[in-house]
């Protein structure tokens, strides 16, 4: 009971918050403009959402970090999210080039693998890699946070999407976490997708307000310590030889559309920093779809993937990474070739 009033509390912070983000930025008009070509909304509307999933999360977390949150670092989790929360408000508020967003996020990574520890340590045997020495454990641990940050960011694209996806796979986790008997992490998951939710209920269907980078960058880098963390303190899935797979899964939506993205614009010799219309949501809003039911879709498209996976799971790594990837191919070359 008390994690369900936990989750309320976390909710009404978050949606109490944003309302009065919404209110200051029409206000002071500051808003969204969609300038640019690739930008899909038509009105200008606040983005600075991240404020309140900032603020709820932070607040409730420093309320039962003494207590109830001893074995997770909390105060270095609090400072990094502090140094990615000001890059995000500021790349908001005036735009701060690519090559400065990733020092800070280097710097908030490093934070957390360094000081508080929070390291991948073992690849159970993926690419035939089990224990990893000190320096690259530090080193893969950067490089997934950055990866996390920069897909949830990426897909950042329309109303309700990034959100949705976040939530989903925080639910994933508190599952997981449930049946593994981790109550410190159901209670930092709960906080943190009672956040989400608060500004969902705002941003879902037609969006009264943005998440921004300020949001966007810090639901990336939360998931991304939640997963490591998990990684460390329980055995997530029956199989070993299937976690990186499943952990891919529950990303599935982000990930692969990071990937493809990345690949598409290598290919045509681009800035894999430039921005562009060729994410997964762009190719649906072609068909006609609005946000909502693209959000849906996109959705129920990362939970049957994780629940087949889950299922499979002794097929092991290399053959569900496998399968992950023909789905998603699949569904591109359909989205791609049915009639609007």
């Amino acid at each position: 009971m008390i994690f369900v009033t936990i989750f309320v509390i976390a909710i009404i912070l978050s949606l109490y918050i944003n309302i009065a983000v919404i209110k200051i930025s029409i206000d002071k008009k500051i808003f969204d403009y969609a300038l640019e070509e690739r930008k899909l909304h038509i009105s200008p509307t606040p983005n600075l959402g991240g404020i309140g999933i900032f603020f709820s999360f932070l607040l409730m977390l420093t309320f039962f970090e003494k207590n109830y949150l001893n074995t997770i670092s909390v105060n270095y989790i609090i400072s990094s999210s502090v140094i990615l929360f000001l890059m995000g408000l500021k790349d908001d508020l005036i735009n701060i080039p690519a090559f400065n967003k990733l020092f800070f996020q280097i710097l908030a990574a490093f934070i957390v693998a360094y000081f508080a520890n929070i390291r991948i340590t073992n690849l159970n045997g993926f690419f035939m890699v089990y224990e990893i020495p000190y320096f690259f454990s530090i080193l893969i641990t950067i490089f997934f946070i950055l990866l996390v940050c920069n897909s949830i960011n990426l897909i950042d694209g329309i109303d309700g999407l990034a959100a949705s996806q976040a939530s989903i796979a925080s639910i994933i986790f508190l599952i997981i976490f449930y049946y593994t008997d981790q109550s410190e992490l159901i209670l930092f998951t709960i906080i943190f997708l009672g956040s989400i939710i608060g500004f969902l209920i705002l941003n879902f269907g037609k969006a009264k307000i943005f998440m921004g980078d300020t949001g966007s960058y810090l639901l990336g880098f939360i998931l991304s310590i939640i997963t490591i963390i998990a990684l460390d303190k329980s055995k997530l899935f029956y199989n070993d030889d299937s976690q990186i797979a499943m952990i891919f899964s529950i990303f599935i939506i982000p990930f692969f559309d990071t990937f493809r993205i990345l690949i598409l614009r290598l290919i045509k010799k681009k800035s894999p920093f430039a921005a562009d219309s060729n994410h997964l949501h762009h190719l649906l809003l072609k068909k006609k779809l609005n946000h909502t039911h693209i959000t849906l879709i996109l959705g129920s498209l990362a939970i049957i993937i994780f629940i087949l996976n889950y299922f499979l799971q002794t097929l092991g790594n290399y053959i569900l990474l496998s399968i992950d990837i023909i789905i998603m191919l699949i569904f591109v070359y359909v989205v791609k070739n049915i009639k609007s």
